[in-house]
C-alpha cells in the first residue's frame, strides 16, 4: 500500500487469515491510542494484505485514512480513500474524499469524480440535498441546475437549494439568468438571500446595492464573531475597488478584520537566532501567480537583482495547483528553491514553511485571486511582508509590513492609518517590469486620424466607482467633441453591458461618447494604446499594471518609435 492503489477489481476477499488479522487490527487500535501512528498504520496494512472480508477491508481503509490525515500525509490519504470509494461507494465515503479534493485544489479529480457522486442511490431527502451540495463542489454545473430545479419543484421553499442554484449561475457567468430566477420567486425572503444578492448586484456592476446587503448581512450575524469578521474582509476589500466605504467606516471595518485574525490559541514558534553569520538570508516568496500575470512579469526584475547578491537567497511557494508556463519556468531557474504547492492543504503548506527555517517570508497576493495569506496570520518567519499584488492592508494580525512607495504612502503619511501593517517605502516605485514587449507604435496621434481627443480606459470595471466616472465625465465635458474608449478584460454579454451604462448614467455619464470593447489577448491590449491620446485612471484604486505600461516603455526605448 505504499503510495500505490489497491487494485479492488483483482482482489478477492475471503476470511482465511482473518484471526491473525484481528490480532493485527487489535494492535493498530491500541498504537492509535496511544497516538503512535507509525506504528498504528504498519500494523492496519499487515492486516489489510492478509485475505479478510470485504467489510474488514472497509473497515482498515477508514482506519488508514484517519491515520494518513493524522501524519498529514495527504496523497496516501487520498489514495486510501479512493480505493475504499471503489470498495464501498456510499455518501460517506465520498464526502470524505471530496474534502481532500477540495483542501488540495485538485479540480480534475473533482469533476471527475461528479460521475461516481451520480451512481449514488438516493434513499432519502437529506442524501438528494447532499449530493447536490457534492456537485456543487464537483463542480457539475449541469447536473447541479437539473437537480435543484426538480427538487423545487415539489421543495418550493427549500432555499439551501434555491442558493444553490444562483452560486451555479454566477460561477458560470450566467447573471440574466440568476436575476430572472430570483425575481420569478418572489415570494421568498430576501434575508435568505443576502450573500447570493450582494454577489448578484456586485457582477452586474450595482456595487452600492451589493455593499447594502452585504451590510445587512453583517447586522443580522453580528453574533457571529468569526463569521463577522471574514465578512468584514470581503467587505473591505470589495471597497479598495468600489470606493463604497468612508475612512472612518473602512477603519471601524479594517479593525474588526484584523482582530479577527488574532490566532485563538496562542502559537509560539521560537525562531532560533543563526549564530552562522557567513549563512545566506532566506527570504520566501508565496504566490499564485509566478506565472504569465502582471505578478509573474513584475517579481522578474526581482530575481535579476538577487543574483548579483550573494548574501541572499530564495525559495519561492507556488500555490497554483495546475498552471505552469513560460515564466514559471524562468522564475523555477532563478530561485534557489523553488516549491510547487498548489494541492497542499493548510496543514502541508504551515509544516513546509516551518520546516524551511525562512528568515522573512513574503505574500504576493494579497487578497486577490488563489490567496494563502490567510495563512500568514500565524508566524512561520522572524519577519512578514505583503507586496505587489494588492496594494492594500492585508488586515492579517502577524502580516508586519507592506511595501509601497511615495505614491502608496500619502506626503503626510495618513495612510498608515488604513493599514494593520507598517509601510515600507521603496522609492521612486514599489514594482518595475523587467523586459520590454516590442510591439509597433504608430507614429500619428490618434487626434490626427479621429478629429478629436480619445481618452482611454485600461481598468478592470469593478474599478469603476462613482468617483471615477464623475471624473472621467468632467474630462469629457472640458474637451469638447473627445470620446471615452474602455477596453475590457473580456467581451460582456448584452445584459451586463446595459447594466454598465446604467452605472455610467447613474453618476452623470454622457454614454453616447463612451465605447466599450473586449481585448481578447496581449498583443490586443497593449495595441489598443495607439488608440488613445490620453489615458486615464480610476479611484481609489488606480490601475497597478495599466497606468504604468507608457513610462515603461518609453525607459525601454520603445516610444522612441513615434517620433
Amino acid at each position: 500500500m505504499d503510495r500505490e492503489k489497491t487494485r479492488v477489481t483483482e482482489r478477492s476477499f475471503e476470511a482465511a487469515d482473518e484471526p491473525m488479522a484481528l490480532i493485527y487490527l487489535m494492535c493498530g487500535r491500541h498504537a492509535l491510542l496511544q497516538n503512535d501512528f507509525e506504528m498504528a498504520m504498519e500494523n492496519f496494512k499487515n492486516c489489510y494484505n492478509s485475505r479478510i472480508t470485504k467489510s474488514l477491508a472497509v473497515l482498515l481503509l477508514n482506519q488508514m485514512a484517519n491515520c494518513m490525515d493524522q501524519l498529514e500525509d495527504y496523497p496516501r490519504q487520498q489514495d486510501f480513500l479512493e480505493t475504499l470509494c471503489e470498495l464501498d461507494l456510499t455518501f460517506k465515503n465520498v464526502q470524505q474524499l471530496m474534502k481532500i479534493y477540495m483542501a488540495t485544489s485538485n479540480e480534475a479529480k473533482k469533476k471527475d469524480f461528479a460521475e461516481k457522486i451520480k451512481k449514488l442511490a438516493i434513499n432519502n431527502d437529506d442524501e438528494e440535498k447532499l449530493a447536490l451540495a457534492l456537485l456543487a463542489q464537483a463542480k457539475d454545473y449541469q447536473e447541479v441546475l437539473s437537480r435543484s430545479m426538480k427538487w423545487l419543484k415539489t421543495h418550493p421553499d427549500d432555499t439551501d437549494v434555491a442558493k444553490h442554484v444562483i452560486n451555479t449561475l454566477l460561477e458560470q457567468e450566467k447573471i440574466e439568468e440568476a436575476f430572472d430566477f430570483f425575481q420569478k420567486n418572489d415570494e421568498w425572503d430576501n434575508n435568505q438571500f443576502l450573500m447570493e444578492l450582494s454577489g448578484l448586484y456586485r457582477k452586474a456592476f450595482d456595487f452600492e446595492g451589493s455593499q447594502d446587503f452585504l451590510l445587512k448581512h453583517l447586522e443580522l450575524h453580528k453574533q457571529n464573531v468569526s463569521g463577522v469578521n471574514q465578512l468584514a474582509h470581503i467587505l473591505i476589500t470589495n471597497a479598495c475597488y468600489d470606493g463604497t466605504l468612508t475612512g472612518d467606516d473602512y477603519v471601524y471595518w479594517m479593525n474588526r478584520a484584523w482582530e479577527g485574525t488574532k490566532p485563538k490559541v496562542a502559537i509560539n514558534v521560537r525562531f532560533e537566532r543563526n549564530t552562522d553569520y557567513f549563512r545566506k538570508i532566506r527570504v520566501g516568496l508565496i504566490s499564485y501567480d509566478f506565472r504569465a500575470h502582471s505578478v509573474g512579469k513584475f517579481i522578474m526584475s526581482l530575481f535579476d537583482t538577487i543574483s548579483n547578491n550573494t548574501g541572499i537567497e530564495t525559495y519561492c511557494y507556488y500555490t497554483h495547483p495546475d498552471h505552469t508556463d513560460d515564466y514559471t519556468a524562468v522564475i523555477q531557474e532563478r530561485a534557489d528553491l523553488f516549491k510547487q504547492v498548489g494541492r497542499y492543504s493548510d496543514k502541508q503548506l504551515r509544516k513546509e514553511l516551518l520546516g524551511d527555517n525562512l528568515d522573512i517570508l513574503v505574500d504576493l497576493n494579497g487578497q486577490t485571486a488563489g490567496s494563502r495569506m490567510a495563512l500568514l496570520a500565524e508566524r512561520y518567519a522572524p519577519v512578514q511582508a505583503t507586496w505587489m499584488g494588492f496594494p492594500f492592508s492585508s488586515f492579517y494580525y502577524n502580516i508586519d509590513y507592506i511595501i509601497g512607495d511615495y505614491y502608496f504612502d500619502s506626503p503626510t503619511g495618513k495612510t498608515g492609518r488604513f493599514c494593520t501593517e507598517k509601510i515600507l517605502r521603496m522609492d521612486p516605485c514599489y514594482m518595475c517590469f523587467a523586459l520590454g514587449i516590442d510591439f509597433y507604435i504608430n507614429p500619428e496621434p490618434p487626434q490626427v486620424r479621429n478629429g478629436y481627443i480619445t481618452f482611454g480606459m485600461m481598468n478592470t470595471p469593478a474599478k469603476f466607482s462613482e468617483e471615477s466616472i464623475r471624473l472621467w465625465q468632467k474630462c469629457l465635458e472640458a474637451v469638447p467633441n473627445s470620446r471615452l474608449r474602455i477596453k475590457t478584460g473580456r467581451e460582456y454579454s448584452g445584459f451586463l453591458l446595459e447594466k454598465l451604462m446604467e452605472r455610467f448614467i447613474k453618476f452623470g455619464m454622457d454614454i453616447s461618447r463612451v465605447d466599450v470593447s473586449p481585448s481578447h489577448d496581449t498583443p490586443g491590449y497593449f495595441g489598443a494604446y495607439n488608440e488613445y491620446d490620453v489615458v486615464l485612471d480610476s479611484f481609489p484604486f488606480g490601475g497597478g499594471t495599466s497606468e504604468r505600461d507608457l513610462p515603461f516603455r518609453r525607459r525601454a526605448g520603445i516610444a522612441s518609435k513615434r517620433k
